[in-house]
């Protein structure tokens, strides 16, 4: 039987050889080119907006963008916050959400949120940093506020997530079985001062996420593998700098007050789909290769939302003690 096999595939890959090019890069519909997959220089959809009442001014704004096909992408939405509120109530939120596609396996993957909170009443100032990965709390960590002279890591996070599952592609008539890994690293840190008197420190979010192609096991009596496995689905940074500082003064006439000052800018620097995964095949003369994806990616800098700093006074004094400086 092995030999009645091996001599009709043999037979089977000498046609194939004749009527195909040698090393000719096959190609499909999913193949990635320009009308498959969304451009990288294409820019995020991005927008913000301002409420600005009396003693409880806010800024919000968001970024969302999709890329890829059916067989690799990613997609990721954002939102950065900046509020500050009488009696030294700040908040300065930066969130970041994103998913992945691998070989049709679309999973949401990453939940990024790095917040700060004071509060002058109850003398409350803490930075805090959560890391979600397939759902579950991988890092969470609560510091106190004070002055962060120096860029600090709050967490730090990396792991292989996932595998998605297998597809097989035929080479000529040689099947190759093929699947992907799912890998994650971050970092989240804060710069600036998150004291009882307010925010004015940059919240950033740093990240990657990449496809590590495995398999490429084909049939005993051919040489079959992968070529070219690494692809970059999504990396960069996400930042967010806030303020939301109050400061205090005592008119000629004894009355004392405070202002406040509030400003946001949040900026995105990313990459997307960046790499290659190929396939190759040969047994008995033939060979070829299948390019299942192939992508340049560009880095780009997006300011999504900015608001130069404004100033508003409001009622309302508490003390402030000395920052500790981290």
């Amino acid at each position: 039987m092995k030999l009645h096999s091996l001599l009709a595939a043999a037979a089977l890959l000498g046609s194939a050889a004749m009527a195909s090019n040698a090393h000719a890069i096959i190609r499909d519909s999913l193949t990635p080119d320009g009308s498959v997959v969304q451009s990288a220089l294409t820019a995020p959809s991005t927008s913000g907006e301002v409420d600005d009442f009396t003693g409880s001014p806010q800024i919000w704004s968001w970024a969302d963008k999709s890329f890829g096909n059916s067989r690799f992408g990613a997609s990721y939405s954002t939102q950065g916050v900046t509020a500050a509120w009488s009696a030294g109530k700040s908040l300065s939120q930066n969130f970041m959400r994103a998913s992945v596609t691998a070989f049709g396996d679309t999973k949401d993957v990453l939940v990024l949120n790095i917040f700060g909170e004071t509060d002058g009443n109850t003398q409350l100032a803490h930075v805090r940093a959560i890391t979600m990965a397939l759902g579950n709390t991988v890092r969470d960590v609560d510091r106190g506020g004070g002055d962060f002279n120096s860029t600090t890591n709050l967490t730090t996070f990396s792991q292989q997530l996932y595998n998605s599952g297998t597809q097989t592609f035929y080479i000529g008539p040689i099947p190759v079985s093929v699947g992907a890994s799912i890998n994650l690293g971050e970092a989240q840190s804060v710069k600036g001062h998150v004291w009882v008197d307010g925010i004015d420190a940059s919240l950033r979010h740093s990240f990657a996420l990449t496809a590590t192609a495995f398999g490429g096991i084909g049939p005993w009596w051919a040489n079959a593998g992968i070529k070219v496995k690494n692809l970059s689905l999504l990396s960069g940074s996400l930042a967010l700098t806030s303020q939301g500082r109050y400061q205090f003064f005592c008119g000629g006439g004894g009355g004392c007050g405070a202002q406040y000052t509030i400003g946001h800018d949040y900026g995105l620097t990313f990459r997307e789909l960046d790499g290659r995964v190929v396939l190759y095949a040969s047994a008995f003369g033939f060979s070829d290769e299948y390019e299942i994806a192939n992508w340049t990616g560009f880095t780009q800098t997006i300011p999504i939302f900015q608001v130069a700093p404004f100033s508003r006074s409001l009622g309302g004094l508490f003390n402030v003690p000395p920052a500790p400086q981290l």
